[in-house]
């Protein structure tokens, strides 16, 4: 159960998961709390989103096709020096 704070959260994330249901509850329950989602598909999707797209927060699924939520971690760690 997500808390409940009088101050809504602000941000941005990023959701990979190659469930849709799963992008789309994370969406909802994030867009509830105050933050605008970004939600994408798989690894490269969320590769390509962050080269392009400042973000605050990032919640990956473990396994999606062609990256999954590990190799993207890396590719991160690798390419953003302040993560």
């Amino acid at each position: 159960m997500l808390h409940q704070s009088h101050q809504p959260m602000t941000g941005t994330v990023l959701v990979a998961d190659d469930q849709a249901a799963n992008r789309e509850l994370l969406e909802e329950l994030l867009t509830a709390q105050g933050c605008k989602v970004i939600a994408v598909p798989d690894g490269a999707a969320a590769v390509e989103e962050l080269s392009r797209t400042q973000v605050d927060l990032v919640l990956l699924d473990v396994m999606m096709p062609h990256l999954n939520g590990f190799e993207v971690c890396e590719k991160i760690k690798t390419t953003r020096t302040h993560i």
